[in-house]
């Protein structure tokens, strides 16, 4: 190794073998002046020609400095910190051993392996701690990277936060953590990221539980295997007696020996081929016969160029950090569990298997993961051994990596009391759309003014009213029922409304257009016979647009019950403190499209009707004056669209909108929309009927039995004209405001039952209609009629 010895040493290793081999841990004060006093010692008698040292990465970084600056290479065997990898302040440093990022790789491959996605980093704040926490943060994309200093309650509640603990080797630290009762508790688990000594001082007797405390523990160390030859070679110092006399009277082998053993024969490997060889102008390697003549830089280029089989494995160095790669290594996690039998009052012994590998040099199951481990590094194989991990309650289940939460997660549910109103709303106007529609039903043949107000498209009316306040139910479900029963009610909203609606509107619509063609005939002076397949047209167009639009929705991309958590609300962890349950949250581009599609195809036939219903607003069809009522509803349904769609769209936005906005909106606008549908119309029939009772019985009171009431005759000459009977006849005294009320509006209705109005038969040919008398928008007067 020192083949000139005259000419070349190594600074802070001409002491003994053993301080070579195994440097003592003094504190960081200590090292660091001892190390500078070896350091600046061999100037006063040699030339040195390189730099061993030191053990910790604190001081490792102070001395590198003055190797720099001396342009002398420095060599360290247990330095980890990865700052030393930085060329602009460590230009000259080299070591024996992988940096702290491997130790980082193979624990979060590990983590990884375990399913573990929360934990917490303690280090101390030198240069190996800092850099080790750098190195985590980075590789697990995880952490709050807090590097501030911590007082004792911040440790105590970071640890208290998060389940998993790594780099502890410190006693002092330890004791600490124990008096504040952090360490035996079954809920952490503590992994430590090297190897240490085990052996507890006089503190033990102070904290005879500290050692059980650790009991489950952990650690993740370089799997080195030691070269046999080295280790033969360290047991013949034993047995060696000049060996004993001229170094140490014995040697107990220790896993970073060989370490030590590599930097030392690297040096002199690197020093016997730099001698010979030097580079010209253009870096050309030259061969000279010149002895000791090269610098500090050859001397350090040479030795990152260097590479032989080691006292642990290959040697091989990275050309530009000067660092041993870790992709050769292999990583050991080790299961510490205490052991009474073996431990005694003054030294605490634990059994230690290892129970998973990371190894890093094998072929198989690897891929890039620069992304993950921000480093060039390809996957580790993470092998689970026959020898299972056992935790601090002597079991293999793993704690929870997470504190449970103070509280459970919301929900965000319907209250019982909302749900019971919307559903109390909604069978009101069922109930009242269902008596309108057997009242309607029961008296299409018996009442005049049912008659003469299309009695089929009243029920129409009414059954649609029915539907779309029945698809508020299914508004109110949520998971207290069954998964299957919340889908099928996420897509019955839609097939219950837009079906209703379309039938409920799909008659008002054709009423609209009945009304508007007479108008316009009545304007062109021409006669039209207006009959209900004319207008029933357009209404089983929009209902066939809407039933083949939602078929398609069902099979293609139907609505789903959902519970997304939201990701504005967090606990400390990262975990959502509420979620929201719906059937309207993240919709997809194709649920988008098929309702906006059954949206406009309704929109637009309300806005036409509401066209032809302002066209014709001036028309007084009959004593009904059902045009107006008719208008009424378009109108109202026209303001509910305009002024809830913004609603609703808001309804549906996404995870922010609550549920009981959603379910309070939709309710209110389904059933409001129900109502305006069919009361308006049927309220004026009820209102109509109330005040001709009234008026009959009065003109009855007024008259007595000599009263003389209007008769329906048919309709000659293309018109209808009101001419009057005379009729004893008292039952008959319920038409006569009837008659008088369509004399006066100069309207006629006649019915092919001229039964049911009082005629002979020999009227029953004559051809029922309905004549209008109105007004356009300059004044002129029409006159048309309709079957």
């Amino acid at each position: 190794m020192n083949q000139r010895s005259s000419d070349f040493s190594v600074g802070a290793g001409s002491r003994n073998l053993y301080q070579a081999l195994a440097p003592p841990t003094p504190t960081f004060q200590e090292s660091l002046q001892t190390t500078l006093q070896d350091f600046s010692s061999p100037f006063q008698h040699r030339k040195t020609a390189a730099v061993v040292g030191s053990v910790r990465s604190a001081v490792s970084a102070s001395l590198s400095l003055l190797a720099g600056a001396y342009e002398l290479p420095q060599i360290s065997p247990a330095s980890t910190s990865s700052d030393l990898d930085n060329k602009d302040v460590n230009p000259t440093f080299a070591r024996t051993v992988p940096t702290n990022r491997g130790d980082v790789h193979a624990l979060i491959a590990y983590l990884k392996h375990l399913n573990v996605q929360h934990f917490n980093v303690l280090y101390l704040r030198d240069e190996y701690g800092t850099a080790f926490f750098k190195k985590f943060s980075i590789a697990a994309s995880y952490g709050d990277n807090n590097q501030g200093e911590s007082t004792e309650e911040d440790v105590q509640l970071a640890i208290k936060k998060k389940g998993i603990i790594c780099r502890i080797t410190q006693w002092r630290l330890l004791n600490s953590l124990y008096q504040l009762g952090l360490l035996n508790d079954p809920n952490h688990v503590w992994l430590m990221s090297e190897a240490c000594s085990w052996i507890i001082d006089p503190g033990y007797s102070t904290h005879p539980g500290l050692a059980r405390a650790m009991h489950g523990w952990g650690y993740v160390t370089i799997r080195s295997q030691p070269n046999p030859s080295f280790v033969q070679a360290l047991n013949q110092i034993n047995t060696d007696t000049q060996a004993q006399e001229h170094l140490i009277s014995s040697v107990i082998p220790q896993t970073y020996w060989g370490d030590n053993f590599n930097a030392m024969m690297a040096l002199g490997i690197a020093a016997c081929q730099v001698s010979t060889t030097t580079h010209d102008d253009n870096n050309n390697n030259l061969t000279i016969g010149l002895p000791n003549f090269f610098s500090g830089i050859d001397f350090y280029n040479q030795l990152v160029q260097t590479s032989f089989d080691g006292a642990s494995g290959r040697v091989q160095f990275n050309a530009t950090t000067g660092t041993r790669s870790y992709a050769n290594f292999q990583f050991s996690v080790f299961n510490l569990l205490f052991s009474p039998q073996r431990s005694d009052n003054q030294t605490a012994r634990f059994d230690v298997t290892e129970t998973h590998r990371v190894d890093f040099s094998s072929n198989a199951n690897r891929k890039t993961t620069s992304e993950n481990y921000n480093d060039s590094a390809e996957a580790p194989l993470v092998m689970a051994l026959d020898t299972p991990f056992y935790y601090n309650d002597n079991t293999t289940n793993i704690p929870a990596e997470l504190p449970p939460p103070e509280k459970p997660i919301e929900l965000n549910l319907i209250s019982d009391p909302v749900r019971i109103a919307g559903w109390t709303l909604a069978s009101i106007v069922m109930a009242l759309a269902l008596v309108a529609l057997v009242w309607v039903v029961a008296r299409r043949k018996s009442n005049r003014v049912i008659q003469a107000s299309q009695p089929f498209f009243l029920a129409l009316i009414c059954v649609g009213a029915f539907l779309m306040a029945t698809s508020t139910i299914f508004l109110g479900f949520q998971e207290s029922m069954r998964i299957s029963v919340l889908n099928a009610g996420c897509m019955l909203t839609p097939w219950c409304f837009s079906m209703g609606f379309t039938i409920a509107f799909s008659a008002l619509f054709s009423k609209t257009m009945r009304v508007y063609k007479i108008f316009q005939s009545a304007a062109a002076m021409r006669r039209i016979t207006v009959g209900v397949r004319d207008v029933a047209k357009p209404m089983v167009a929009l209902a066939c647009f809407n039933l083949l639009l939602l078929i398609f929705w069902q099979t293609l991309d139907p609505l789903t019950w959902q519970r997304i958590t939201v990701d504005y609300n967090l606990d400390p962890y990262g975990r959502p403190k509420e979620s929201y349950g719906s059937c309207y949250v993240s919709l997809s581009t194709t649920q988008q499209g098929f309702a906006y599609s059954i949206l406009t195809i309704n929109a637009i036939p309300v806005l036409v009707a509401n066209y032809m219903s302002y066209k014709a607003r001036n028309i007084r069809s009959d004593v009904l004056n059902e045009t107006v009522w008719i208008q009424i509803s378009m109108a109202a349904i026209l303001e509910i669209i305009l002024i809830g769609g913004p609603f609703v769209l808001v309804a549906g936005g996404g995870e922010e909108t609550t549920a009981l906005y959603r379910y309070v909106v939709l309710t209110f606008l389904f059933c409001v929309t129900a109502l305006a549908s069919f009361v308006p119309l049927l309220v004026s029939k009820i209102w109509l009927l109330r005040d001709m009772k009234v008026n009959s019985r009065q003109s009855l009171f007024s008259r007595g039995s000599t009263a003389t009431r209007p008769s329906f005759v048919p309709p000659t000459g293309g018109t209808m004209a009101a001419s009057h009977m005379a009729s004893n006849t008292a039952s008959g005294g319920h038409y006569n405001q009837v008659d008088d009320e369509i004399a006066k509006q100069s309207l006629r209705i006649t019915n092919r039952n001229s039964s049911a109005l009082g005629h002979s038969p020999s009227h029953s040919q004559a051809h029922s209609g309905l004549s209008v008398h109105g007004s356009d928008e300059d004044g002129h007067s029409h006159h048309s009629s309709s079957s």
